[in-house]
């Protein structure tokens, strides 16, 4: 009796105009509401221009997980059920319309399971590496199979961030390689994306945008090293990325994925830049000058340093954030700082040509090129001062030629006076030849240390 009874309530209500288009209605709002769960795309938040990290994409794909699931068990309660019978049995034009809902619900929420299921491993991992210490130091990370390509293995004296970035991507590659859902271009780019922003966020907090550069004016070399460190964090997830491993293939161009990691790059490579070429410069307050000359290049050199010293100051002083790579203050300050250190890099040249050439002997030529030592390095400079590093060797030469004289000039005089050659006045025969001849190995010796010691092919 009862399946009978059902089976005149739905006859009644195919039959009822008003019943059949209010049940129709309600499919459209079905329609529609499934429709905006399942349009959402993850890259919105990329695509407004915002910087999301990645735990946004993991909160996005359970939160559709969940939703599906929820909406799946109500499309099949018994309800529903009824009035799928009801568009059926009346041939209504929404019955395909309910059809599709059903059949995209229960797509969506494939989908939704896999991705969820896959991400989660990589989930872990970035949750560790962004409670990772930047620049804590710690054991090697122990070896994943099968190992990337080209991989040579953690040093023990490596921060434990970098070899979490090998774990990322590594993970993000199986994860490309093994879900039937997660393995499209649009897919992986979004998630990549967002551990570049993860990288950049971990890497400002580290450095401080507030006081990168006021390292300037105080602990220069402490600084330089965090930065230094920052770069080579950066480029490890670009080479860990370029290097591949076996699960994965990427098929897109890079620029998609690290257009904005490679700009934050650069940005810390003009930072870096920007110390070096400061350290470099402000050397220039503890150079002494001798010779003729000395005391006017001496307050050349020391205004120079001055100048270096006011530039270094306003980069100091910026109001700015210098660790943004969309503000482009700094990329005109620097620009402008490059072109006065340009112009200082000519003054300093012709100093130290004039004070070479006052140089009257090979001792203080080489005192001189110490003591400009990293500056004559700089491309401006080096074009310049690279024929003194001959005129150096010719010194050198120089000076072997001397001790052959006097030694010839010795050999000569053991011979004149029967084979007992002059020697220091009141020295043994035998410990006064070997004292004269420590004495001319030692003339020889300084000058060639001195010649070792100079950077220079």
């Amino acid at each position: 009796m009862a399946r009978v009874s059902r089976w005149s309530t739905r006859t009644r209500l195919a039959t009822d105009s008003s019943l059949l288009h209010a049940v129709e209605t309600i499919i459209i709002d079905w329609a529609h509401q499934v429709g905006d769960v399942l349009s959402k795309d993850s890259a919105q938040p990329l695509l407004e221009g915002l910087h999301p990290l990645p735990r946004a994409e993991f909160d996005f794909w359970q939160r559709r997980l969940d939703n599906l699931q929820c909406i799946n068990e109500q499309l099949l309660s018994p309800r529903v059920s009824a009035i799928a019978d009801i568009l059926r049995d009346a041939q209504s034009c929404y019955w395909p319309a309910l059809q599709s809902v059903f059949s995209d619900v229960a797509a969506g929420l494939e989908e939704a399971r896999d991705i969820c299921l896959h991400l989660r491993p990589l989930q872990l991992l970035l949750e560790d590496m962004e409670q990772t210490e930047y620049s804590q130091v710690g054991p090697a990370a122990p070896p994943q199979p099968p190992p990337p390509r080209g991989h040579r293995g953690a040093d023990r004296s490596a921060p434990q961030l970098q070899p979490c970035i090998d774990r990322v991507l590594f993970t993000l590659g199986l994860v490309w390689a093994r879900s039937r859902h997660y393995n499209s271009p649009a897919r992986v780019i979004v998630i990549l994306r967002e551990i570049c922003n993860l990288l950049i966020e971990m890497t400002r907090n580290f450095l401080s945008p507030e006081e990168v550069l006021k390292g300037l004016q105080g602990e220069i070399e402490e600084t330089l090293g965090s930065v230094r460190l920052s770069v080579a964090t950066v480029q490890r997830l670009l080479r860990s990325y370029d290097e591949g491993q076996e699960p994965q293939c990427w098929d897109f161009p890079p620029a998609l994925a690290f257009r904005r990691m490679d700009s934050f790059l650069r940005r810390l490579r003009t930072i870096e830049e920007l110390y070096e070429t400061a350290i470099e410069f402000l050397k220039l307050e503890k150079v002494e000058l001798g010779g003729v000359r000395g005391n006017i290049f001496g307050s050349q050199v020391f205004q120079m340093y001055e100048e270096v010293a006011e530039l270094v100051r306003g980069f100091a002083d910026c109001k700015y954030d210098p660790l943004d790579p969309a503000e482009e203050q700094l990329n005109k300050d620097f620009a402008e700082f490059q072109t006065k250190i340009q112009d200082l890099d000519r003054r300093l040249t012709t100093i130290f040509c004039q004070g070479f050439d006052d140089c009257n002997s090979m001792a203080s030529a080489v005192k001189l090129v110490h003591m400009f030592s990293s500056l004559l390095e700089r491309p401006l400079i080096k074009a310049q001062v690279s024929p003194y590093y001959s005129a150096l060797l010719e010194m050198f030469n120089t000076e072997l030629d001397n001790a052959k004289l006097m030694y010839d000039a010795q050999v000569a005089a053991a011979t004149a006076t029967g084979g007992i050659p002059p020697i220091n006045k009141n020295m043994p025969p035998v410990a006064g030849q070997l004292k004269w001849a420590l004495e001319l190995q030692e003339r020889l010796e300084g000058p060639r240390k001195d010649l070792w010691a100079i950077d220079h092919p």
